[in-house]
Parts: structure tokens; C-alpha cells; sequence
């Protein structure tokens, strides 16, 4: 369940992206309107907000305000500015599609504007089992947000996309390796990259673009060849490699250690009854 802290950090980012995708019309539309203002209030004597009212009513053929017959500059002005109101609308009519998919988290468009506004975040390539359960902590806990990197062919994919509706996080689908995938996914931004991917080769690739893209990212790398692994430490700074066999082993050990100290106390307290 997401927090009332995080649903508001959604909207405001959202209409971020708004505002960055359609500035060129909302600038368009700002500087006419304060010209188109300025003008009407010399002309007729009005006040700034009737002004401004009547200049979005000459946008639409609808200003109340009398055709200035007998002044030519101000008689293009009245047919100039209902002109460009109609290519104000159809541009915003045309853009209206665009405007759908920048709200649907399954859209490139939206998965693409979203990791945008992402900065100081964490990458997660191959979101499988582990990868999905690290997201919801990072997410649900607040702890920082998350792009994800999928190829979208794993097994897991229809649970990251059911999570990602949830929890609204972008997904950029492709193979982590290419450099403009990296780069859609924010990776100059990035705090650090995760990578997770069922293939050490794979996840080496990833590693050495990653650190390529950005020399100061914070590298987390699964891998499974404990050589490999201890290869991978040692070539590449800031880089910490969590092998599959040593994390086993040291759960394993941790879990005699637990059932020592359990046998130890239960011989215990069974003496201390005799």
C-alpha cells in the first residue's frame, strides 16, 4: 500500500513531466497571452485581468471587446490572434494522444519521461524474483526511487508489470548492455545500478558500460563463479559483488550458529531442572 507521502510525490512528479513535455506550447501560449494583454489594456483603458480575459476570448472569436475599424495594427491583431488560437487547439487536439500515453505506466512514453525526472535513484537490471521483492522494499519503505531495466522475456515480467502498476515505478525494457538503454534508464543520475541478471558474463558486460557511462556509480553485481566474482572486485572500483554460493554459505553457517545457541540453551535449562 502506498503511503499518502509517496502518492503525492507521484502526482507533483507527474505534472513535472507535463510541464517539461509540453512546455513549448505553455511558453507559446504564456508570452502571446501577456503580449496580447499588454496591447488590449493600452488600446481600451482596462484593467490587466479583463484584459487577459478578453485576449483568451479573442484566442476563441469570442472578446467582447469592439473591432477597431480605423486602426489597422490593432485590426490584424483581431484576426491574428483567433488564428492562432485555432493552431493553439489543433496542436493541443494533436497532442492529446501523447498526453494518454505520458499517464499510462505500461507506454514507452510514460516509462521514458518518468526515468527523466529520476536523480540520485537506483537501477535494478533483471527483475526476477529477488529483483521484484528489492523494489517493493526500496519503494513501499521510501527508501529511494527505482528504474528498472528488463529485457521483458523472463518469466517473471507479468509480476513486474503488475508490480509497477501498483507501485508506479519506470520500467525501460531492453538489453542492459547497449549504452542507450543505460542511458534511458538515467545511469549519469544514478546513485547505483543493481544488476541481477542469471548470466555472469551478462552481468560483467553491464558492469564495465555502467562504470564506462558513469565512472562514479555505485556497481552491485550477482554472480555466481566465485573467480569471476573476486575478478570482477578487483578490476573495477566501487564495485561489490554478492556471490550466489557465499551468500548461501554464510546463511547456512548463520543458521548452525542460531541452532547451536539454541541447543546450548535448551542443555541449559534442563540442568538447571536436575
Amino acid at each position: 500500500m502506498l503511503s499518502k507521502k509517496r502518492k503525492i510525490k507521484i502526482t507533483l512528479r507527474q505534472i513535472s513531466i507535463y510541464l517539461r513535455e509540453y512546455r513549448r506550447e505553455i511558453i507559446t501560449f504564456l508570452v502571446l497571452s501577456l503580449f496580447g494583454s499588454l496591447i488590449l489594456a493600452t488600446k481600451y483603458k482596462i484593467g490587466v485581468f479583463r484584459a487577459l480575459y478578453e485576449t483568451w476570448g479573442l484566442f476563441f472569436f469570442a472578446s467582447t471587446l469592439d473591432f477597431p475599424e480605423n486602426d489597422t495594427i490593432f485590426s490584424l491583431i483581431w484576426i491574428l490572434f483567433p488564428l492562432l488560437g485555432l493552431v493553439i487547439l489543433a496542436d493541443g487536439l494533436a497532442s492529446f494522444g501523447t498526453a494518454l500515453k505520458l499517464n499510462d505506466v505500461r507506454s514507452e512514453e510514460w516509462n521514458l519521461a518518468t526515468a527523466k525526472e529520476m536523480d540520485g535513484h537506483i537501477i535494478i537490471v533483471g527483475v526476477g524474483n529477488l529483483g521484484i521483492r528489492i523494489v517493493k522494499r526500496l519503494i513501499l519503505e521510501d527508501l529511494y526511487e527505482v528504474v528498472c531495466v528488463d529485457d521483458g522475456k523472463g518469466d517473471d515480467f507479468d509480476r513486474v508489470l503488475l508490480t509497477q502498476e501498483e507501485l508506479r515505478f519506470p520500467v525501460i525494457r531492453g538489453d542492459a548492455r547497449r549504452e542507450n538503454v543505460l542511458i534511458d534508464a538515467g545511469i549519469k543520475r544514478a546513485k547505483s545500478i543493481m544488476i541481477l541478471v542469471d548470466d555472469d558474463l551478462t552481468n560483467l558486460k553491464i558492469a564495465h558500460v555502467s562504470r564506462k557511462l558513469n565512472p562514479h556509480i555505485r556497481i552491485i553485481v550477482r554472480m555466481f563463479d566465485d573467480d569471476l566474482a573476486e575478478f570482477v572486485e578487483k578490476s573495477l572500483n566501487n564495485v561489490e559483488v554478492l556471490s550466489t554460493s557465499r551468500l548461501s554459505m554464510n546463511f547456512f553457517i548463520k543458521a548452525i550458529e542460531v541452532a547451536e545457541v539454541e541447543t546450548d540453551n535448551t542443555s541449559a535449562t534442563k540442568g538447571e531442572k536436575k
